[in-house]
Formats: structure tokens, sequence, C-alpha cells
């Protein structure tokens, strides 16, 4: 399952009431940034306020950190695919975590 990248920020017009405050627009309803990139995880959980850490495939890591730098966001939304049976595609729970990154590191 790969990361899921906003449209650039060109093709995205605020509609009215968001303003880009910070690193992102804002969802007028739940306060939570609305251009983060999602990362779909197998076999991992994040939770809320938990620091932890989680391994990705290394052109998935240098294509975040290119997009974090160029937006100078510092955030991400992480959410946990669901267990598949061989040959079927990934189903993604609804509900996932919104991520402030600390650091990062290739290893």
């Amino acid at each position: 399952v790969a990361p899921h990248f906003p449209p650039p920020a060109a093709a995205m017009a605020p509609p009215p009431g968001r303003e880009r405050g910070g690193n992102a627009p804002t969802d007028v309803h739940s306060g939570a940034p609305s251009d983060i990139v999602l990362l779909p995880l197998r076999g991992q959980v994040i939770f809320p306020y938990i620091r932890g850490s989680f391994e990705i495939p290394k052109k998935t890591f240098e294509d975040i950190c290119d997009y974090l730098e160029r937006t100078e966001a510092t955030s991400i939304g992480t959410i946990a695919a669901k267990p598949t049976k061989k040959g079927s595609s990934s189903e993604l729970y609804e509900v996932g975590t919104m991520c402030r990154l600390i650091s990062h590191a290739a290893v």
C-alpha cells in the first residue's frame, strides 16, 4: 500500500473559511490539517500520545521527506491496513492517527 500525497498547493485553492495558518489548511470541523501525507501501515498501529517508530521502504521515506521539506509540514497521518489474503488488495481502517514528527532518519 503506497502513501497518499495531497495535490500540489497550486492545485488546491482553500475553500472559504480555511486559511493557510502554520503548515497546512485545517478542516473547519475537526481542526486537523486537510492536506497531509497519509501513510498506510501493515501489521502496525500507531496510537495517539505514544512516542514510537516504524519502518517504511527507502523510496517511500525519501518521497515523504521531500514532501515535508517542500511544504514545511511537521505532521503525517498514519492508518493501519487491514490484514488481507494473498493476492487481494489492502483495505484501510476508517480511523487513523495524526503524528507530529520529532525526527527522522534513514537506516
